[in-house]
């Protein structure tokens, strides 16, 4: 098995200078944080994984945006997702959370969403 990363992980930076995804993974503690992040790492490994481990949940529109992903982790028997977003070959983790309902929440996604387009205007 091929073990180099064919996408590489990073964390999405607040204007203020936090990381919510690693200051989640921070809250969380070990071991849940160790095992949501070897999802993220195969999916670092093995992009474009497809389901059931990620799943794309919004299409890039016109302008300055990139499709919105998600990786899908069960720990503990809690499901947890990492949204992120995919630009040249950085994997921008833009949001966590734990999911509580059947569909992914459109204002998670629409958080994402937010930080990814805030994201890409920075970076161009």
């Amino acid at each position: 098995m091929n073990n180099a990363k064919k996408i590489i992980a990073e964390f999405f930076r607040t204007e203020a200078g936090n990381e919510p995804v690693r200051d989640y993974l921070k809250a969380l503690g070990r071991p849940n944080s160790t095992e949501i992040g070897a999802d993220i790492g195969t999916t670092e490994r093995c992009w474009k994984l497809g389901k059931p481990l990620v799943d794309q949940l919004r299409k890039a529109s016109s302008g300055n945006t990139e499709p919105i992903y998600e990786v899908r982790h069960t720990v503990d028997g809690k499901e947890y997702r990492t949204l992120f977003f995919v630009y040249k070959n950085r994997m921008i983790l833009t949001h966590i959370f734990q999911k509580t309902s059947q569909k992914t929440p459109k204002v998670e996604i629409d958080l994402a969403w937010s930080r990814m387009k805030q994201w890409v205007n920075e970076e161009k």
